[in-house]
């Protein structure tokens, strides 16, 4: 229900991000720039309603049926909490109703690595069991998968794409915050990253790394670190993907 009124206040607050950004996003709620990536914030702790939560909403994608939907994805930093109670999420709009595809590790959609930036890599295609929350939608369900949602939504048409964060009530101090860019819809990338990351600044070499069966980036000085609590150096490789999935099944 919290996200069905997210949605329809969406239209009420959409603040609309300067041209000289060249994106075709509009930031809505709490959202904000920061440097070129833009902050995204679900915050209970206070009287102000206005940042309950955070999105940005895509129009003009060009994707008129679901199956034409390519590429969705990001880079995205949790800088306050973790991620969980479904955010920070895609959502796809179908008019009133949504499909949602959530960002965090797979099957809990929780444990992401604080302060550091990582490649959601493309959603399309993604078919770890319970991405893709097809709920909303007649004989959709909750926990499913890309080839589930593809052949139940195939030929929808698609409305509207939101990239939201608004799960400030799942956490403790009812705060959540997470930083996006390089937002990909299809051909096109959106608030390009442009090494705007604490601990990616310009300048600094960057180093990949494997973390958790996922593929990060991070600045030299955090390699030592990462290595300890055993990062591997390089990107993932299947091997690696399937050992953390399967340790995070135990």
């Amino acid at each position: 229900m919290k996200r069905l009124i997210m949605l329809l206040v969406t239209l009420a607050m959409v603040a609309f991000v300067p041209s000289a950004l060249a994106a075709s996003g509009t930031l809505y709620g709490g959202a904000t720039m920061s440097g070129n990536q833009v902050k995204l914030v679900s915050d209970l702790s206070d009287t102000s309603t206005a940042n309950d939560f955070s999105g940005i909403n895509f129009t003009n994608t060009s994707v008129t049926t679901f199956s034409m939907l390519t590429q969705l994805a990001t880079k995205f930093n949790v800088t306050d909490d973790g991620c969980g109670g479904g955010s920070p999420r895609f959502q796809i709009n179908f008019g009133i109703q949504n499909a949602f595809v959530y960002l965090a590790p797979s099957p809990t959609f929780t444990g992401c690595a604080p302060n550091t930036l990582v490649d959601s890599g493309n959603l399309i295609g993604n078919n770890d069991p319970c991405r893709w929350d097809t709920s909303q939608l007649q004989a959709g369900t909750q926990c499913n998968t890309y080839a589930g949602a593809l052949a139940l939504l195939g030929s929808r048409t698609v409305t509207g794409i939101q990239l939201v964060v608004d799960s400030g009530w799942f956490f403790a101090d009812k705060e959540q915050t997470v930083l996006v860019c390089d937002i990909r819809i299809n051909s096109s990338t959106d608030f390009p990253c442009q090494g705007t990351q604490p601990g990616q600044g310009k300048g600094r070499a960057k180093v990949t790394l494997c973390h958790h069966g996922h593929t990060i980036t991070v600045a030299r000085p955090a390699v030592a670190a990462h290595l300890r609590h055993g990062d591997k150096l390089g990107p993932c490789s299947h091997r690696h993907k399937h050992k953390a999935k399967s340790h995070r099944g135990r």
